[in-house]
């Protein structure tokens, strides 16, 4: 995590809500919910949910922007706060209101209203 060839493969291996992924899903609900189908059993691990260890659950989202084209794992932008440690984040953050202080005039009270 955080290496460069980590980064290349999240990068090369973005999550893409196609139609194939969404008829798999659809297949593997039906054979859950219709044919009684263990959700955990190997002939759902053998799909490719399965292989990319996904659940057979298709969003709201998913559902809704289907018709535009839009992947919906685009849609939401990752809460940087999660990937950051605390104290990293704390000394970033400490780093930021220095700067803001050093450049003077108002800017450390604009940070304080938004």
């Amino acid at each position: 995590m955080g290496m460069k060839k980590d980064m290349a493969d999240r990068e090369k291996n973005t999550r893409k809500d196609t139609t194939t992924l969404q008829d798999t899903i659809a297949r593997v609900r039906r054979w859950i919910f219709e044919d009684g189908t263990a959700p955990d059993g190997q002939h759902i691990k053998k799909t490719k949910l399965g292989f990319f260890s996904m659940a057979p659950v298709r969003s709201a989202f998913s559902q809704r922007f289907a018709a535009f084209g839009r992947n919906v794992y685009q849609l939401f932008v990752p809460d940087l706060l999660h990937e950051f440690e605390l104290g990293v984040w704390k000394g970033t953050f400490t780093h930021l209101v220095r700067t803001i202080i050093a450049a003077g005039r108002d800017g450390v009270q604009k940070l304080d209203e938004r």
